[in-house]
Formats: C-alpha cells, sequence, structure tokens
C-alpha cells in the first residue's frame, strides 16, 4: 500500500487510499471549510475542566469587635477596596469605657504603690520602719504595675496606640471606637448593620488580598495520575489567559462526584480574577518540538487510527496524526508530514470520511 510505502502507519482493519480525487467544484459541494495548522501552544494540553477561583487561606483577614457594643457607622460595604489603615466600623461601647477606667485606676495605682515604696525605702534608710515594710511595699508596687502593664495590654488590643493611651492616662476617656483595616485588599464579606449590638470577638468583617488566589478544579479520579505537580493551570478571564503552577494534586477522591482536587496559585496582578469564579479551564504539560495545533473538528478517526485531511492540487490527501491533547477547541496532534501553515479540512470531514470509507469498501 501507498500508506506503509510513504512511512505512515496501516489501519489494522482498512486499506485506505493514499488520495481522494476531488475537483474544486465537488469539495465546494460537499461543504468543507479549510483550516491551517497552526504551532501548538507552549504547554501540551492534557485536559480540561471547570475552575474556581479560590482565596488562600493566608491572604485572609478576619476583623472582629475586640469589645462589646453597637454599631454606629459603617464604611465599608462588601466588595469594597481599602488599605491599610483605612476605617471599617465605628462602634459605641460601654466595655471601652470600662477598660479604660480600669486602665485609669490600674496606672494611679501603680503611681501611688511606686510613691509609697520610695516613702518606706527612705524612712527605712533613717531607721524608723523595719525591713519587712519595705519588702511589702516593694511587692504591692509590683503588683500594681503588673495590673497597670494588663490593662494597657487590654486597650492595645482594642486598638489603642500610644497617643491614644496617654490621653486615657491623663482622664480623657470616651465611648467611641473604630475598627481599621489591618492590611489593604477587598472586603469579601460583612457582617452586622447600623443600629445592630454586638458582642466582643465577634466577626465584623473578612478581608482578602486578592493579588495572589488558587485555581481549584476537580478532574475525573481515572485521569488523575496524568497530572502532576508542576503542570500549568489555566483560565482566560476578561480575554487575558492567567494560569500558575499545579502545586497540589488531591489524594482523596470525592465520593459524590468520583473526582480528585487539583490546586494551583497564580498571580491576579491586574485583579482580572474575582473571588468565587467559575471558568473553563485547562491543564498543559510540556508540549514537545514539533506539535501542532488543529481545530477539534478536523480530526477524525478510523478503526481507532486518527487523521486529518490535508488539501492536494488535485484533491485530498489523509493524514494519519497522534493527537497527544485537546481542550474542546484545539486538539494538538504530532504529524511529522503536516508543517505550519498546511491547509486541512476543518468543517466537512465526515464527507471525506464517508467517501474514504467507501473507496476503501470496493
Amino acid at each position: 500500500m501507498l500508506l506503509a510505502m510513504l512511512g505512515w502507519p496501516i489501519v489494522a482493519a482498512a486499506q485506505l487510499p493514499a488520495l481522494l480525487e476531488l475537483t474544486a467544484a465537488e469539495l465546494e459541494r460537499l461543504g468543507i471549510e479549510w483550516a491551517r495548522a497552526e504551532p501548538a501552544a507552549s504547554g501540551r494540553v492534557v485536559l480540561s475542566a471547570p475552575a474556581a477561583t479560590v482565596v488562600p487561606p493566608e491572604q485572609e483577614r478576619i476583623v472582629s469587635a475586640p469589645v462589646g457594643g453597637l454599631v454606629t457607622r459603617l464604611y465599608v460595604a462588601e466588595g469594597s477596596e481599602v488599605e491599610a489603615g483605612d476605617p471599617l466600623v465605628e462602634l459605641r461601647s460601654l466595655d471601652l469605657l470600662d477598660a479604660q477606667r480600669e486602665y485609669v485606676d490600674a496606672v494611679s495605682a501603680a503611681r501611688l504603690a511606686d510613691a509609697q515604696l520610695e516613702r518606706d525605702r527612705m524612712l527605712h534608710d533613717e531607721g524608723i520602719v523595719a525591713r519587712r515594710r519595705v519588702d511589702e511595699a516593694e511587692a504591692a508596687a509590683l503588683a500594681a504595675r503588673v495590673r497597670a502593664e494588663r490593662a494597657r495590654e487590654q486597650l492595645r488590643i482594642v486598638g489603642a496606640d500610644q497617643a491614644a493611651l496617654e490621653r486615657v492616662a491623663r482622664g480623657v476617656v470616651g465611648a467611641e471606637l473604630t475598627l481599621r483595616a489591618p492590611d489593604s485588599g477587598v472586603i469579601v464579606a460583612r457582617h452586622g448593620a447600623v443600629g445592630e449590638q454586638v458582642d466582643a470577638l465577634e466577626p465584623i468583617v473578612r478581608l482578602a488580598d486578592l493579588r495572589r488566589l488558587w485555581l481549584e478544579a476537580r478532574i475525573p479520579q481515572e485521569r488523575a495520575d496524568e497530572i502532576a505537580a508542576g503542570m500549568r493551570l489555566e483560565v482566560i478571564a476578561r480575554g487575558e489567559t492567567i494560569g500558575g503552577q499545579i502545586f497540589q494534586v488531591g489524594r482523596v477522591v470525592d465520593a459524590a462526584t468520583q473526582t480528585v482536587l487539583v490546586r494551583a496559585v497564580v498571580e491576579n496582578r491586574n485583579l482580572a480574577l474575582r473571588a468565587g469564579q467559575l471558568l473553563p479551564a485547562r491543564i498543559l504539560a510540556g508540549g514537545g518540538a514539533g506539535e501542532l495545533a488543529v481545530p477539534m473538528s478536523a480530526v477524525t478517526r478510523i478503526e481507532g487510527q486518527a487523521f486529518v485531511f490535508r488539501r492536494m492540487a488535485s484533491g485530498i490527501q489523509p493524514v494519519p496524526v497522534t493527537v497527544v491533547g485537546e481542550d474542546g477547541r484545539q486538539a494538538q496532534i504530532e504529524a511529522p508530514d503536516l508543517q505550519v501553515g498546511t491547509e486541512i479540512a476543518g468543517r466537512g470531514v465526515s464527507a471525506l470520511k464517508a467517501l474514504l470509507t467507501a473507496d476503501d469498501a470496493e
């Protein structure tokens, strides 16, 4: 057979003709549309699957109410972008007043205890009081300093800076508390409303840095062995291809869907991706030299062998190919006898296949 003479693999169950002699008019009547072989992408498409955009845990921050109080003002809504230090929520809190009063009392008590210790030391040096009284004064002063430091730390947890602590120590107190963003990011969730009472440690705002995200795809478990860390997971958002290396291939199969979770980390510098999106994705392995990309509709199979149809001056030539990847739109193939730019049948392939196998049957 001519196929064997040309060095092509022979289809086991059929000896196919090397050429379908068809005129341009006949090809037009068959509805043949033409495409050209293109260079394959930098990677071979292993499979396609939907992928969800997920915020990595280390890039989420929860802003909680450090004390119980009444929400009096909200500065942000879900989806708002904030910078570090921006105000988020304003509270009015009696608990804050209690913490300030405790701090004022503790600072005052510490000052009195230190003054008493100094007097007792002077009296001891003059022989007026016993050493035991000095020891008792030192213990009381230490306990007072510890109490003051504890009250100071409670206010720091609430968000008071050094200037605020100094004002409170002078007796300037207030019930208003403003919660501020600890980092820049996007508000992905907000709880509470103006006029609501919140408890201490109750989450108010969830903040996320979206400049880096995970792509999570679930792939059929029977194909999990084809995927390895280091392969690339890509999506297209706003006309931009965004992808990153796979760093995790799950070891657990979801019982309901029989799928395995695959994760990749991607840089989202232009914020083209939004958290929670579900996008078509593809997994790519390193592509081999000489691989070509053709429309999926250009590939047909005869007795298990993949073929494309090359346009020749005198007709159509079937060319065996090896499909190494696909993404639902294009197939990546290996074909030593095809070059970039080779014209092939892109549509109407089923009619050519019928003619080819009919000729073989005769």
